[in-house]
């Protein structure tokens, strides 16, 4: 969430964002911003798996 609030606090691109938090893959932080768009904050959260 940090990631995402500095994006939009600051009007950083993606790519500088990951660098700034040490992401290697600009591509997870791609991930992270469609899910919360999709399913807000609790889309971030890890889901656990029943068996």
């Amino acid at each position: 969430m940090n990631v995402l609030t500095y994006i939009e606090k600051t009007g950083a691109y993606i790519r500088e964002a990951s660098s700034v938090f040490n992401i290697p893959s600009y591509s997870t932080v791609i991930k992270w911003r469609r899910i919360f768009e999709e399913q807000g904050m609790d889309g971030l959260y890890a889901k656990t798996r029943r068996t």
